[in-house]
């Protein structure tokens, strides 16, 4: 499916019943993980039809509900990339405390790889959606 023209959560939304569409294997089994569970949080409540099941991981429905605005949650994430740091250098601080008790370093060792090439620059681009 093509991108959308405006990358807002519903637009995303849309963009994966066009996907869902296009596979011609009828509703989908929806994985969502972090801003991926807000996108499935969507489709499913917008375009029920397309979901035959959803799990949510690291998702929230909403900011604020421990009393953080979006904007110090926002910043704080930012922080380190405000600082001038990549992804890749904070990699093994925040997989660890994301990670079950029960991962292997070999595991942890991919997640470094893929964190590491992501940049910067298209994470703060991201934040902004």
């Amino acid at each position: 499916a093509p991108l959308p023209d405006s990358v807002t959560f519903p637009a995303l939304a849309h963009a994966a019943t066009d996907w869902i569409s296009a596979l011609q294997d009828g509703p989908a089994h929806v994985v969502g993980i972090s801003m991926g569970a807000m996108v499935a949080q969507y489709l499913a409540a917008w375009h029920p039809e397309f979901v035959r099941s959803l799990t949510l991981l690291s998702a929230s429905p909403a900011f604020g509900l421990d009393g953080t605005s979006p904007q110090k949650w926002q910043a704080a994430r930012l922080a380190p990339l405000a600082a001038g740091q990549e992804p890749g250098d904070f990699a093994d601080r925040v997989l660890r405390s994301i990670a079950g008790p029960h991962i292997t370093e070999a595991a942890l060792d991919g997640q470094r790889r893929a964190m590491a090439r992501i940049s910067g620059s298209s994470l703060v681009v991201c934040s902004k959606l």
